[in-house]
């Protein structure tokens, strides 16, 4: 069914049947729903109390043309008809927790719907389905849409409905001083399709002849102003009245139609709440409630986010669905990202939020998938999180030690509250292979170009420790140059991780700079997939300034990049690169530009990974270097807590160690050893500049699980050489609920906040570290062409230029403190932050940077 082609007398329609392919399974789905968008605002559809009972009549032609199929099918009676309608309507008056009535009118000549006093149920409005159709009835509600209207003798005659037809609100039911608001009901009528489909009053299992009871339950639900529940994982025996799908050819499937079940209840109560329905309804109260708030990591709402309850004995399907609250929702006591699933039995649940199109897009392809205002305000799709303190990497939600949420009878349960986790990444990777990545780095012996190698490579590696990201690869000089082998964006797996490998292993360098051009290649690579991740990704890598073709100009590519919707990072190497430009580039995005000036090797991995990490939402727990004599060692503390879903230890050390250091990862406890090999929930990846180790919490240490979570960690680094001494540079990520947020504003003042789940966290102490910029040298086009260079710059002296400053806070958990830039360029910023969870002291970093002028 395609939205508004009814013509001017009608609304869309609230429910369809459509036939599938094999003509067996028919599907209900709607146009409309219970809540309509308009001037800015979603508006609730409901009927006032005052038009309770809500009278209905019978067309009295009734079921006409009933053996349109060909499969014999009887005629059936208007008394039978009638009777099975009523039927119908009693599901939902029966309802205890609702409060809900209907009175049957009579018969009617009249067998036209539309907005005109008469709530008709009829098989004779050929305008409804004027030509061979798969849609076998319609359930139509007209409202009015104006602002809100005071009744009284004056205007109560010619009430504008949403269709363009008038009505009369008659005084009996609708008195005086009756405020009419946006969005109420006004008529409602049902329309059978009798060309193209049969009627019975019992199911016979035939295609195309449909019961008429198992329709008109599902179709009274939309006339109360409901929408369909999308509970995608209920079996057909189980599925609410509500869920748009049902079998003409299954007996069963059309009865299970008939039988309200959990989710149809609540969402009844929900509209019209009676005794018994908490917290809107009246006591005693039977029923309470589960209420939270939906966050997005950076502590923002998330808004039209579906969210399902679960039995805690049955996890094969949800129960109940609800939605987080708009920023424009018709309540203005609700804030946006707000959600609360009433009415449930006392007992205890599971509470999941999922994908909007987890399971359900199938049963709609025009996209007006169920609620339609949460379509257009829903949040990207993440992976499905549950509240059990893991985050899932599924569209469907994963049980894994999931904490029950108890219901009590008159009360609400607060504070369950979730926050959209890992989002899947399309991320191109874009690299300057210039002449002047052939000069010397900061280490002796190691060139630029050998140096981006390692940390590129480290950047690929970190990226598939996390499953179906998608990972593409440009290289660039004056000109995009193809890599060998050719690396396009594509799924990032152990099969296809070889390949970007040796493309980035087998980069030379030679050519001037357009980074024009390598953007545009990644901007073409990303437009070119057909379903994108939810989160496209750009980072830059390059050494110098653009400076081909001459005349053209880098800051063009700002609005392009903002345009294309991608988050985009840069990485700068040395002190002449165009650290302005792409600043705001990143700033416009949300992204980030940071620079190794001091042309260090280990610190260059050190960005590379970090910049992985934030593209994947991990967070950084400490980062220190050490400098290791033969065979000492480093033993660094890592505190975790409940909050962290996995770690991930990089160690780097120096290119051409010819013995790299021997890595070993203690559990909380110092008694469980995290094993040298795969398996397990531990991934090792060992290459000749650096170390990863991911390792899946809570490791399963025995004989006490929770070793392997909570609590003081041990990465001990120890060099493996009897010869020489090492630099190693460690730097150890956690996927958190806990995440810092920074921002500079307006005069150079830095703030901050840290989050758990979105909300600040209590007694926190954030400090900031601050690392001043190196007077540039040298000119990006004539290093491009040089052969030789000096050896690379300041490395000894960097904890020297670090200054650290404390950050005031300044109430409603921002924290702030003013830069001391005095000089021109690219300070980077560390932000440390202290906190505890439950008792457990932590410790989180994140690294930010700000151009100054």
């Amino acid at each position: 069914m395609k939205p508004g082609k009814f013509g001017p007398r009608r609304v869309l329609g609230l429910f369809a049947l459509i036939v599938g392919v094999t003509g067996a399974f028919v599907a209900l789905r709607a146009a409309e729903d219970q809540e309509s968008l308009g001037a800015g605002l979603i508006y609730d559809r409901f009927w006032l109390a005052n038009a309770f009972p809500l009278t209905w009549k019978f067309h009295s032609d009734g079921v006409i043309n009933n053996d349109a199929v060909g499969a014999g099918t009887a005629a059936v009676a208007n008394a039978d008809a009638r009777a099975e309608l009523e039927q119908a309507f009693a599901a939902w008056q029966n309802v205890g927790t609702a409060s809900v009535s209907f009175s049957y009118g009579g018969e009617t000549a009249n067998g036209l719907t539309g907005c005109d006093g008469e709530n008709i149920i009829t098989w004779s409005d050929t305008a409804d389905f004027a030509s061979p159709t798969t849609t076998i009835a319609r359930g139509i509600t007209t409202r009015y849409t104006g602002v809100a209207l005071t009744l009284d003798a004056t205007n109560r005659g010619n009430v504008v409905c949403s269709d363009g037809g008038t009505v009369m609100l008659p005084e009996a039911r609708y008195p005086d001083g009756t405020v009419l608001p946006s969005g109420a009901i006004l008529d409602m009528d049902m329309s059978f399709n009798s060309t193209d489909f049969d009627y019975v009053t019992t199911p016979n299992a035939v295609n195309k002849v449909a019961d008429i009871e198992a329709i008109a339950v599902h179709e009274f639900g939309h006339m109360l102003g409901l929408a369909h529940a999308s509970l995608a994982y209920s079996t057909t025996a189980d599925r609410a009245t509500m869920y748009p799908a049902v079998s003409t050819a299954s007996i069963s499937s059309q009865d299970n139609v008939k039988t309200l079940e959990l989710d149809d209840l609540v969402s009844v109560g929900r509209r019209y709440p009676a005794t018994g329905f908490w917290p809107t309804g009246g006591a005693p109260y039977n029923t309470g409630a589960i209420s939270g708030r939906i966050l997005q990591s950076d502590g923002t709402a998330a808004e039209g986010i579906r969210v399902w309850a679960y039995r805690v004995n049955q996890t094969a399907y949800p129960v109940v669905e609800a939605f987080s609250a708009t920023g424009v929702d018709w309540d203005p006591a609700v804030s946006a990202g707000d959600y609360i699933l009433p009415g449930l039995p006392p007992g205890k649940y599971y509470v999941c939020i999922v994908p909007w199109n987890n399971g359900v897009g199938s049963d709609d392809p025009a996209g007006n998938t169920f609620n339609r205002t949460a379509t257009a305000y829903n949040t990207d799709a993440f992976d499905s999180e549950c509240y059990d303190d893991k985050i899932s990497t599924t569209a469907a939600p994963e049980f894994r030690d999931p904490i029950p949420v108890e219901v009590v009878a008159g009360q609400t349960t607060p504070k369950i509250n979730l926050t959209t986790g890992v989002q899947k990444a399309d991320i191109v990777l874009v690299m300057d292979r210039s002449g002047s990545m052939n000069l010397a780095s900061g280490t002796p012996g190691v060139t630029k170009n050998e140096a981006l190698r390692a940390a590129a490579q480290e950047f690929v590696d970190f990226l598939q420790l996390d499953d179906n990201h998608r990972l593409g690869l440009v290289q660039f000089e004056e000109n995009v140059v193809p890599l060998a082998p050719v690396y396009n964006l594509q799924t990032l797996t152990s099969a296809t991780v070889g390949d970007a490998l040796a493309a980035i292993g087998a980069i030379t360098a030679g050519g001037l700079t357009n980074i024009i051009a390598g953007i545009d290649a990644a901007l073409t690579q990303l437009a070119g997939e057909p379903s994108p991740n939810p989160r496209q990704v750009v980072v830059l890598f390059s050494d110098g300034k653009h400076n081909r073709p001459v005349g053209s100009d880098l800051s063009d590519s700002i609005d392009v990049v903002v345009d294309n919707d991608v988050k985009f990072y840069s990485i700068g190497f040395g002190t002449d690169v165009d650290d302005a430009i792409l600043s705001e580039m990143a700033t416009a995005t949300g992204g980030l530009h940071v620079n190794e000036q001091d042309l260090d090797p280990l610190g260059l991995q050190k960005l590379f990974v970090g910049i992985a990490a934030s593209a994947v939402d991990a967070a950084v727990l400490i980062d220190p270097r050490y400098d290791l004599a033969p065979g000492a060692q480093a033993q660094l503390p890592v505190h975790v807590s409940s909050d962290e879903t996995y770690l991930t230890f990089a160690v780097h050390y120096p290119h051409g160690t010819k013995k790299p250091p021997v890595v070993r990862i203690l559990a909380p406890g110092g008694k469980c050893e995290i094993p040298q090999s795969d398996g397990n929930g531990v991934r090792r990846i060992v290459k000749p500049t650096y170390q990863l180790v991911r390792v899946r919490l809570p490791y399963g240490c025995s004989p006490r699980k929770q070793d392997g979570h909570n609590g003081a960690w041990k990465l001990i680094v120890e060099n493996a050489s009897a010869e020489k001494p090492i630099t190693a540079d460690l730097i150890v990520f956690g996927k958190s609920r806990t995440n810092i947020i920074t921002d500079v504003v307006k005069g150079r003042k830095l703030t901050a906040k840290i989050l758990r789940d979105g909300v600040p966290v209590s007694r926190a102490k954030l400090r900031a570290e601050i690392l001043p910029p190196l007077p540039a040298t040298g000119d990006s086009a004539s290093q491009d062409q040089q052969k030789k260079s000096e050896p690379g710059l300041i490395t000894k002296n960097r904890k020297d230029r670090w200054r650290k400053i404390e950050m005031r806070d300044g109430g409603k958990g921002i924290f702030e403190a003013a830069l001391p830039a005095k000089t021109p360029g690219l300070y980077r910023v560390r932000i440390v932050a202290e906190y505890t969870v439950g008792r457990q002291p932590m410790q989180m970093e994140k690294i930010a940077s700000v151009y100054v002028k």
